[in-house]
């Protein structure tokens, strides 16, 4: 485990610190509007803008480098929290034979 965090730190000196910032801090707001558009009931908005943000962040070089750090290590939930995507709930798992709801998974 120990040979894991040390690479992975080696890897994380590679990617740009301020532009995962930025990808997290747009991810912020971004949960922001997407809750204010739950309260409002209009959830398939809310589900269009999530997966909107997705799909950016998820090209977005420098979180792609950060996902391939964290892949060195074991699949554990801090490890996970750290992707800025887990701010908008949309990695998340679905729970039984029923994917849940943007809106379900932000509350």
């Amino acid at each position: 485990m120990m040979e894991a965090m040390q690479g992975m730190q080696a890897c994380m000196a590679r990617v740009d610190r301020s532009a995962l910032k930025r990808l997290q801090e747009q991810a912020e707001r971004a949960q922001g509007e997407i809750r204010s558009l739950c309260r409002v009931g209009n959830e398939a908005g809310a589900q269009t803008q999530a997966m909107g943000l997705a799909r950016q962040m998820a090209s977005d070089p420098n979180l792609k480098m950060m996902q391939a750090c964290l892949a060195q290590l074991p699949q554990l939930p801090m490890v996970q929290a750290m992707l800025p995507t887990s701010k908008l709930g949309v990695d998340e798992p679905s729970q039984g034979d029923q994917p849940r709801s943007i809106c379900e998974r932000l509350k």
